[in-house]
């Protein structure tokens, strides 16, 4: 949310919810877009408004982010520690998501 309560102060920074949801520069490039077009709309300016794009996450990270949020629900600090099961479950996810990158690549080529 780039807008504020008060009419003239917006946000834009990696702090400010985004798509993107890391504190990373493509975050705060989303949060001042969102700022802009939020002062776009609340001045009635005829300029086009910024384009935002939706977050494209590899679904290899899936089963380490369901891990990340049980945690969170449960109340706990983040912590580096993997346990053995999730690990024992990333090898053969990552094994299956590359190859189907690749064979996604692959067709994607073909049918272009």
């Amino acid at each position: 949310m780039a807008f504020t309560g008060f009419s003239n102060f917006y946000l834009a920074s990696d702090y400010v919810r985004t798509n993107t949801y890391l504190a990373t520069m493509e975050d705060a490039n989303e949060a001042a877009r969102r700022a802009v077009n939020a002062i776009i709309a609340n001045t009635g300016s005829d300029a086009a408004p910024c384009k935002i794009w939706p977050l494209e996450e590899p679904a290899l990270f899936q089963p380490l982010k369901w891990w990340d949020n049980k945690r969170f629900d449960l109340g706990l600090p983040w912590s580096e520690y993997i346990p053995w099961w999730l690990r024992a479950i990333m090898v053969p996810w990552s094994f299956v998501y590359i190859i189907w990158i690749i064979i996604y690549s692959f067709f994607k080529r073909i049918f272009r």
